[in-house]
């Protein structure tokens, strides 16, 4: 049984016709924001528009990676620091009865 996709085409062969070298070169790389730039230029470049809506989702599916990829990398350094820093001040803001003086202030009970 064929899974249709847009207006009762067959996905599978959109998908077949759906390619571009460069881009899923970029995407196995991990070059996701290039390799959405690529989708985009070929989204400009073709005239099927069942096409240019599977070359849509390739970029956005690009752009999302990229975003989680950058969120992964960045996620542990300065997360924690900033954290260490809250903690603290915190700590200091106890032990001098100073009390909740800025909006780091957290009641550690």
């Amino acid at each position: 049984m064929a899974s249709y996709g847009i207006r009762g085409k067959s996905r599978l062969k959109m998908l077949a016709s759906a390619t571009d070298s460069l881009a899923e070169t970029l995407e196995s790389q991990g070059l996701w924001l290039r390799a959405a730039k690529r989708w985009g230029d070929v989204f400009f470049s073709c005239n099927d528009d069942d096409l240019r809506e599977l070359y849509v989702q390739r970029r956005e599916d690009c752009i999302r990676r990229a975003n989680e990829s950058y969120r992964s990398r960045n996620q542990g350094c300065a997360t924690n620091d900033l954290l260490l820093v809250k903690k603290g001040i915190d700590d200091f803001y106890r032990t001098t009865n100073l009390g909740p003086v800025s909006n780091w202030y957290i009641d550690w009970n």
